[in-house]
């Protein structure tokens, strides 16, 4: 799974690193982020072809009167399920982020890893958007696909959040995607990431 992820950085140069049109001004994310917290997502235009959307959105999925927060979603299921599947065809975006946090070892004696493209200062997590109706106002939430772990994450955890490169984030946003090419995007990372600490010290 992925429950936490780190971003410090500015919207305006968020949108300048992903060629898009921010809607939001003199925003800076606070480093760490947490289910329900807002964090900067990247859109295809639904007004404007072949452009791009930088906006903030809360992180997690949630039904109006439910305390649960649905946070990530699998890769395997998210064409068939009922939650996903028209983001899926519809909505899919693009969380991005410097880091991202996974935890091993037993229950009481768990140790945080920080993980990071080994030569990417930033990279693109794959996600879905969807507005959800609540009782005083509408909010557009996102969540973050998920997929196995690639052989490095693996040593820590079976899952992994899916990382779009740069070569596919046009084809990831692109509104007429087809179902078979955007599955195939949503595979284990197979660059090189940086694991502090390394699995070798973990305390089990």
């Amino acid at each position: 799974m992925c429950g936490r992820f780190q971003l410090k950085i500015s919207t305006s140069l968020l949108a300048r690193i992903f060629n898009a049109v921010s809607t939001v001004e003199n925003f800076e994310t606070r480093g760490e982020i947490f289910p329900s917290n807002d964090s900067p997502v990247l859109i295809n235009d639904p007004q404007q072809a072949n452009s791009r959307r930088l906006g903030l959105m809360k992180w997690g999925f949630q039904f109006s009167g439910s305390k649960k927060l649905i946070i990530n979603a699998r890769s395997e299921t998210i064409a068939e399920k009922p939650l996903f599947k028209d983001s899926f065809h519809q909505r899919r975006c693009l969380i991005p982020a410097q880091a991202f946090y996974e935890w091993s070892g037993p229950s009481g004696n768990k140790i945080k890893h920080q993980i990071r493209g080994e030569n990417e200062e930033i990279f693109a997590l794959a996600g879905l958007y969807k507005k959800f109706d609540f009782e005083n106002e509408d909010s557009w939430r996102f969540t973050i696909i998920t997929t196995e772990a690639n052989e490095e994450i693996a040593e820590i955890h079976d899952r992994m959040p899916v990382i779009i490169t740069k070569d596919d984030i046009s084809s990831w946003l692109d509104p007429k995607g087809e179902k078979t090419e955007l599955k195939s995007l949503l595979q284990p990372f197979a660059g090189r990431l940086s694991i502090e600490p390394p699995p070798a010290q973990r305390l089990f």
